[in-house]
């Protein structure tokens, strides 16, 4: 299920939506535990305090067509990002293992 955390803060507000397992979020404890990690972890008002607000979507509601599409903008990049990395550890392998022979 699809859950939409909005973070209100002195100068804005940030929207994010994440999709959980119903039983990660079935009781009020899981659900505060959730909204604490998240505002720790997402932008904006750690200065001034900040507070979260959760919603669940109902049904087969799904986030707005504008946020699916900068989230696969982000992941494209992020896994270019993850592959330059790979291609470089395997060429630091290649020089250990090249000092050990």
């Amino acid at each position: 299920m699809w859950i939409k955390l909005t973070k209100y803060f002195q100068g804005g507000s940030h929207t994010d939506y994440i999709l959980v397992e119903e039983e990660d979020i079935k009781t009020e404890n899981q659900q505060k535990e959730l909204m604490e990690n998240w505002g720790e972890n997402s932008d904006g008002g750690h200065n001034y305090g900040y507070r979260v607000d959760m919603e669940i979507l109902e049904g087969n509601e799904i986030p707005p067509k504008e946020w699916i599409e900068k989230e696969i903008r982000n992941t494209k990049f992020s896994l270019s990002a993850l592959r330059r990395n790979i291609e470089k550890q395997k060429e630091i392998l290649k020089i250990y293992k090249g000092l050990l022979s």
